[in-house]
């Protein structure tokens, strides 16, 4: 399923994303943002979102997780 998000829903969350991860990398807010809308982690491998208060996740977390019959949430 894919949802549509306009920037208008996305609009409250700005300041405080770019708050968040402009002393790492100024580029990466927008995925901040989503994560902040959305409520939910970030799959990267990115460091800069380390610190930011938003969970991140890697392909390799998630597979170990799987493996073992742990949930990822």
């Amino acid at each position: 399923m894919v949802t549509v998000i306009h920037d208008s829903q996305l609009e409250s969350f700005v300041d405080e994303a770019q708050a968040r991860i402009n002393h790492r990398d100024s580029s990466d807010w927008q995925e901040v943002v989503l994560a902040l809308k959305l409520e939910c982690a970030i799959l990267t491998k990115d460091c800069d979102f380390l610190g930011t208060g938003i969970s991140t996740w890697t392909r390799d977390t998630i597979e170990h997780g799987l493996k073992r019959g742990q949930g990822i949430c």
